[in-house]
Formats: C-alpha cells, sequence, structure tokens
C-alpha cells in the first residue's frame, strides 16, 4: 500500500513517517503529487476540513488523521454513506483519542456487566511538547456546556477546571488535575463503551502552571487578549516558566462498574512515552490503523472507535518504547 503522509512537517508527522517506513509491505510519501496514493494520514492536529477529505473520498483514497475534536468527528461521520458507496475508510480520532483509548477501555468493559464511568487523565510533561492545537483545545474547554447521562437522563452541566486527584503509575504519581471538555470524548463512548459518566483530568507540570493558563484563558475570554487558540505560542511561553521542574508524561484510562459477581470493579491502563516523545501515545494506533485498514478496509467513516485489537496495539506500543501498565484497586503492573 502506498501512503501519503501530509502535514509531515509536524512533531506528530516525523515520527509517524519514521516508523512507516519500516513496516513492511508499505511505501510511504509525502509528495502531493504522487500517482497511485492508495490512503492519506494527515499528521496536523487541528481539521484538515472536509472538502479535503470529501477530495481525497473522489480519488478513491482511505483517509486517517489524529483529529478528536468533537465538530470534526461529526463532520467525518456524516460522510459514513459517500465512504461506503466508494468502498473506503475515512477515519478520524486515530490518535491516543480514541485510537489508543478505545481498544483498552472495550477490552476492560467486556469484564463488567455495566460500565458506570470512564475516567481518562493525561499528565502533561513539558508544555512545549504537546502540540499548539491540542494544549489550547483542553485548557479552553473548562467552562463549556456538556451534556451527560445522570440517573437515565441526559441532562447539561458546566465544569470549571475543578482539582481532582488522578492516580498514575510510578514515577508519575497521583497528580491534580481540572476537568475539561467532556464531549470531545464522545468519540469513546459513541461505539463500543457506553457510560453514565465520563471524565477528563489533564494535570499540568506544576499547580503554578496551571493557575497561569487559568489567569491567561481568564483574561483572553474577557478579550484582554488573543485567544488562545489563535496565538498558542505567547500562551505556552508563559506557561512554561511558571511550570518548574521536568515531569514525565502519562495517559491514563480507568473503567469503574460492577463485575459478573455483582461486586465493585476497577480496571484501568496507562501508558508512559519514552522520555521527550510523548507523540509516541499517537504514532502507535495511527500506524496500527494504516495496518487494519491495509488488511481490511472496513468502508465507512467515523471516528477510530471498534478498528483496533488491544493485543496488536499493545505489541506496537512496546516496540516504540511506551510503557504499559494494568491496574485494579490493588494497583499497577507492567504488561507487554
Amino acid at each position: 500500500m502506498l501512503v501519503r503522509v501530509d502535514r509531515a512537517h509536524t512533531r506528530l508527522g516525523k515520527s509517524v513517517l519514521e516508523v512507516l517506513r519500516r513496516e513492511s509491505g508499505m511505501e510511504v510519501t509525502t509528495d502531493a503529487a504522487a500517482s497511485g496514493v492508495e490512503l492519506v494520514l494527515d499528521a496536523g492536529l487541528a481539521p484538515v476540513g472536509r472538502a479535503a477529505v470529501e477530495r481525497e473520498l473522489a480519488a478513491g483514497r482511505h483517509f486517517v488523521d489524529a483529529c478528536w475534536q468533537r465538530s470534526w468527528v461529526a463532520e467525518v461521520a456524516a460522510l459514513d454513506a459517500a465512504a461506503k458507496e466508494r468502498g473506503r475508510a475515512v477515519v478520524c480520532a486515530a490518535g491516543s483519542f480514541c485510537g489508543l483509548t478505545d481498544p483498552f477501555a472495550r477490552a476492560n468493559a467486556e469484564q463488567m456487566v455495566r460500565v458506570n464511568e470512564v475516567l481518562l487523565g493525561l499528565a502533561v510533561g513539558d508544555a512545549l511538547e504537546l502540540d499548539d492545537e491540542s494544549m489550547a483545545m483542553l485548557l479552553a474547554g473548562r467552562d463549556r456546556t456538556i451534556e451527560m447521562l445522570i440517573g437515565g437522563e441526559r441532562t447539561q452541566r458546566r465544569f470549571h477546571g475543578d482539582r481532582r486527584a488522578f492516580g498514575f503509575p510510578p514515577p508519575i504519581g497521583d497528580q491534580f488535575g481540572a476537568n475539561v471538555d467532556v464531549p470531545d470524548l464522545e468519540v469513546l463512548t459513541g461505539r463500543g463503551v457506553r457510560a453514565a459518566s465520563v471524565r477528563l483530568t489533564v494535570s499540568p507540570q506544576s499547580n503554578l502552571a496551571s493557575q497561569g493558563a487559568r489567569l491567561f484563558l481568564s483574561l483572553a475570554h474577557r478579550g484582554l487578549l488573543k485567544a488562545p487558540e489563535r496565538d498558542p505560542l505567547r500562551w505556552k511561553r508563559w506557561v512554561r516558566r511558571l511550570s518548574g521542574a521536568r515531569k514525565p508524561w502519562a495517559l491514563a484510562v480507568v473503567l469503574r462498574g460492577i463485575a459478573p459477581n455483582r461486586l465493585p470493579l476497577e480496571l484501568r491502563n496507562a501508558f508512559v512515552p519514552p522520555d521527550g516523545r510523548p507523540e509516541m501515545l499517537s504514532v502507535a494506533p495511527l500506524v496500527e490503523s494504516v495496518r487494519a485498514i491495509a488488511r481490511d478496509a472496513q468502508p465507512g467513516a467515523g471516528p477510530c472507535a471498534g478498528r483496533l485489537e488491544r493485543g496488536a496495539l499493545l505489541a506496537r506500543l512496546t516496540s516504540l518504547g511506551v510503557k504499559v501498565f494494568g491496574g485494579d484497586f490493588g494497583g499497577w503492573k507492567p504488561l507487554g
């Protein structure tokens, strides 16, 4: 299969290229004019736009990206009928959300008769190692109205960044973080795993960094500064000065529910990327998505949920130096 990587200049793009070029049965190009391309992988974290995806579909190509913004997921899903008509796969959110989180959440959910909560934790190391668009989106999402299923009924709630503790495996440990825009995680709960509530807690490098980000966003929302999405580097420099000592990255997925014996059950997984390479959390599921489409395209358009298999993804993560942990009420243990 000939794969074209667009926006290959990004941190994620460079790493994806590096891995794909080592894959057997794969040819890779960054030339937009190359002929014979069967799949396009967009390595930008911001949406490429529906028109661009429709052009790739019309040309008979599959499309994969890592963007997990809720509005973008909805746009891609609207192309489902067109993708099936052409026998092509259009897959978004194939990076860490939900390409990485979904296979592990689904495997753990299969051990429960009911899932009550899906908790996701993101411990952010050096601020400059997360792409500008995603970090701005995470922090700017604090004050949005979200929809939750409570007591069997859907209701509107607002999260204001209330601080909560989240337990990560060593060497990270317990970190305080703030809730952010949960509807973006609909890509996780829309298929495969349904729960009464979903929460994403982002733990910044330090309390000063968190307070600095909040102050910046408050000033931006009041119109006194540019919005962080439009001027990301400015606020990132500010947050970085407040960050203090460098801390490791981690992504964790926790499911709480009821076991077949009717007792409470908690199952969790965590992923710690190699030092200085947090993008590997997205590289692994992106490459596995390409491999999955090469084996069986499964025509259709939508999020990555349900496409990847836990065992293959675990092997890929391990090969890229990502440390994977499993756990329950008793603590954490290395996997793979």
